[in-house]
């Protein structure tokens, strides 16, 4: 499903901030025209908090039971076992002991109807703390169905769209099994920064140009391109004090001993837990000739950030190229 790659990002309802990709035309977040009022939602939140407190949700060694929920999100979903379809909502659960803030878990469920829309039984989907939800998480989904398959896609606290199977069978699986479908985080309209040019390298004399994106080697997910950066030349004569732009000088081509450091920024939906990899596109001119933007070559390096900030990358080039 290459089409998945174009997802936006979110920050509102879901019928408006999903590209039409995944958003059904003319669907509400519960992707079945189903319209709820906001007592009748009440009613299904307050049933799903009385089914979870029934559920006695046990998060520590003496069997303490935490009965306290917050309902981050539902959707209104089918789910099938067999031939057999059943209609329900997909809830988004934490459940926390509120004088323990440590005790607590993330869990997703199905709440299965048996009869009115404020009855019906809980089933387990996944849970952990590989959901990524925080007691205040708003977590924003919805059901569609592909080729006879039925799925719900949903956001998690880290603001990346992940992929629910609606066949009972597959359930509870951990959530890093579950598809990540594509970066909330469009890097687009960002380049990478801090460029300097020092020693220890092999460039040829010329300029060059650099674009980066992210990449999940397991899963072969990708994030977009970010925008190339402008020119960076790269003269055969040894940097030092004085070295000017009035002394650039040499031939196009010419081996030199240097390299370009820069850093590249990673967001959190883009740590190492997401992508493994983070892909550097170089654009050359180094032969004297006009490169056009659709030729580059690409280099892959190991993504080390696990949290928030930039990788410092050297282009020396020899790097091996994808």
């Amino acid at each position: 499903m290459s089409q998945l790659k174009e997802a936006q990002a979110f920050g509102g309802g879901m019928n408006k901030d999903v590209s039409p990709v995944f958003q059904p035309e003319n669907t509400y977040r519960d992707a079945m025209n189903i319209e709820l009022t906001a007592a009748g939602e009440q009613l299904i939140v307050n049933q799903i908090k009385s089914a979870l407190a029934i559920d006695k949700v046990t998060l520590n060694e003496d069997g303490y039971t935490v009965p306290y929920v917050n309902i981050l999100g539902y959707t209104v979903a089918k789910a099938v076992s067999g031939s057999v379809e059943t209609d329900g909502f997909v809830v988004y659960s934490y459940i926390f002991d509120s004088s323990s803030p440590n005790d607590s878990t993330q869990r997703i469920y199905f709440f299965e109807q048996t009869g009115a829309s404020t009855s019906g039984s809980l089933i387990l989907i996944a849970e952990g703390g590989g959901l990524g939800f925080t007691s205040d998480t708003s977590v924003d989904s919805f059901f569609t169905e592909e080729k006879g398959n039925k799925y719900v896609y949903f956001t998690d606290n880290l603001n990346v769209i992940r992929k629910i199977s609606m066949d009972k069978s597959k359930w509870l699986i951990p959530p890093s099994s579950m598809p990540l479908i594509s970066p909330a985080i469009d890097k687009g309209s960002l380049s990478i920064t801090d460029f300097s040019v020092t020693g220890n390298g092999a460039l040829l004399a010329g300029t060059y140009q650099f674009a980066f994106r992210f990449k999940n080697s397991n899963l072969n997910q990708v994030t977009k391109w970010s925008q190339f950066s402008q020119p960076i030349p790269i003269i055969p004569l040894t940097y030092a004090s004085g070295t000017t732009v009035s002394f650039y000088g040499g031939t196009v081509g010419e081996q030199t001993g240097q390299s370009i450091k820069f850093k590249v920024p990673v967001g959190a939906g883009e740590v190492s837990g997401f992508y493994d990899l983070v892909q550097i596109a170089v654009i050359k001119n180094n032969d004297g000739s006009k490169v056009e933007q659709s030729v580059a070559y690409v280099f892959s390096e190991t993504n080390t950030r696990s949290t928030t900030g930039n990788i410092d990358i050297q282009y020396e080039g020899d790097e091996s190229e994808d």
